[in-house]
């Protein structure tokens, strides 16, 4: 579920923030994949409960930046 992978992502996001902090630049492209594969996990999840897709996550990012 969605509640269930929480405090996962937290996790996945701290981990950017070290590495970020190193500046471990393999580290932060490992760190940011792991965070994607979250995103996605969320779309399917929602998807699947009839809310919203990872093409939605997407667009709502681009029209937000316009």
């Amino acid at each position: 579920t969605i509640e269930s992978i929480r405090p996962l992502t937290i996790e996945e996001t701290y981990e950017l923030s070290d590495a970020i902090l190193d500046n471990d630049m393999p580290n932060v492209c490992k760190e940011l994949g792991d965070i994607m594969m979250h995103i996605v996990f969320y779309s399917i999840i929602a998807k699947e409960n009839g809310k919203f897709d990872v093409v939605e996550v997407m667009n709502n990012e681009i029209n937000y930046r316009g």
